[in-house]
């Protein structure tokens, strides 16, 4: 996969005019609780379109969309919490975008971290990668849409103990225009994720498990008050292997100070339904705040 990403960067940058173009520079900052865990984060995200910005189509924050802007961006982030050190992102990602509106793009990140020996987590010092790799092709059916069928592969390496899961999804894409300035961008997908199936082996016995699957659904709505100011609702269930049904509700806004500079936040909500055996929180949420800047 991450050959695959080169290659796309390749073409997509030697396959477009870059004398017009801009950049986008944008930091977010996260605040997560995982099961009772609180977790913090940094992140910066680089960039490049090779198309000119176009703020007449429509909101500021769909430009690259309404633009149907080839583009490539660096991913970079570290992350704090609580038993675990070294926690570092990092990624890469490109799309090409043809005349006829072809859309084709990919995405690999690294993620990982080391466990650290308490009285409580016995880590011993073990490192966790964790690899994710993603193909994107699909079209512009209209101006305001897209429609795209995506592959999606995750593995978490745990000092040799691999857990891999496999993900295809259909995504459509449509910005219905109302009056005047307001807007409603709609995001709707469904994919279904196969588990590999795995080994755990302990001191005194192995245990095999079956991977199993699962159907996701997402749906996201923004409501564009006008070409600056937007409000988001979001709905997402989906299942994992240590929990029959996840439940994931978002809130999001957005606003542009001006044509360049925008600030946002968001805060989700994952309800985990485990089984009886589970006595911790069954809940993780996430808020994220940040800037986004163009020149």
């Amino acid at each position: 996969m991450k050959k695959l990403a080169l290659c796309v960067l390749l073409a997509t940058a030697s396959s477009v005019v870059m004398a017009e173009n801009y950049i986008e520079a944008d930091f977010s900052f996260i605040d997560k609780e995982t099961f009772g865990v609180d977790a913090n984060a940094s992140i910066f995200n680089g960039k490049y379109y090779f198309n000119a910005i176009d703020n007449t189509k429509g909101p500021l924050a769909e430009a690259g969309f309404l633009t149907k802007s080839s583009e490539v961006s660096l991913k970079y982030g570290t992350a704090s919490r609580e038993y675990s050190a070294n926690d570092r992102t990092w990624g890469i990602a490109g799309r090409y975008v043809s005349d006829d509106g072809v859309i084709v793009g990919v995405n690999y990140i690294n993620a990982g971290y080391n466990d650290i020996d308490t009285e409580y987590n016995q880590g011993y010092n073990t490192e966790t990668i964790l690899d994710s790799g993603y193909l994107e092709v699909g079209k512009y059916l209209t101006d305001y849409s897209s429609l795209t069928l995506s592959y999606s592969t995750n593995q978490n390496d745990d000092e040799g103990d691999q857990y891999r899961s496999n993900t295809i999804a259909v995504r459509y894409n449509h910005l219905f225009s109302m009056e005047g300035d307001t807007s409603i961008k709609l995001t709707a997908k469904y994919g279904y994720t196969s588990f590999d199936d795995y080994v755990e082996e302990y001191d005194d016995y192995v245990e095999e498990y079956d991977g199993g699957h699962t159907n996701i659904f997402d749906v996201n709505g923004d409501y564009y008050f006008n070409r600056q100011l937007s409000v988001g609702l979001g709905l997402s269930t989906y299942e994992t292997r240590y929990a029959d049904t996840v439940i994931k509700y978002k809130l999001s806004t957005n606003y542009y100070i001006n044509d360049n500079i925008s600030v946002y936040a968001s805060y989700a909500l994952a309800d985990f339904d485990f089984d009886e055996e589970w006595t911790g929180s069954d809940d993780v949420s996430t808020i994220i705040a940040g800037f986004n800047v163009r020149f």
